[in-house]
């Protein structure tokens, strides 16, 4: 075998095993992911392709009930921040339970979401809303400024 068909072939499997190795994160319709890793996502996404880092993620819970054939209403929780570890030989999912129009309101002030892999094992992960976020920060920035 020539040395140009020889490095064709190692570059060539490379790219394969690359490309073969990505993970995904499966997102559940009434989760919105608002950016991926400081990335803004401007459409729905059902699938984001996922490379072995860290993750940061913003989401947030979305869900329309029909209460009557005349009435709608629209649940929403502020932004959450969720973070994980990510594996790029492993799927994920990130979802939240199926709930009612109650249930759904009372989630929508505190979601929690749930992450697993693709052995439907769960994933560690934080998660934080953008005030508890900014108290962490703050309160770090305070005793490194105590030091």
């Amino acid at each position: 075998m020539t040395r140009t068909k020889t490095l064709a072939l190692l570059l060539g499997s490379g790219l394969f095993s690359v490309a073969a190795l990505a993970g995904q994160l499966t997102v559940d319709p009434s989760i919105q992911v608002v950016s991926v890793n400081g990335k803004a996502v401007s459409s729905p996404v059902s699938r984001i392709v996922l490379t072995g880092e860290p993750q940061l993620l913003l989401v947030r819970y979305e869900q329309l009930f029909e209460l009557s054939s005349e009435q709608h209403d629209f649940v929403r929780s502020d932004v959450q921040f969720l973070s994980f570890d990510a594996h790029a030989d492993t799927d994920y999912r990130l979802s939240a339970p199926s709930m009612d129009w109650d249930r759904a309101r009372q989630f929508a002030k505190q979601p929690q979401f749930m992450l697993s892999d693709d052995d439907e094992q769960a994933v560690a992960h934080g998660q934080w809303s953008r005030d508890l976020l900014l108290t962490e920060l703050l309160q770090s920035r305070a005793q490194a400024a105590g030091r």
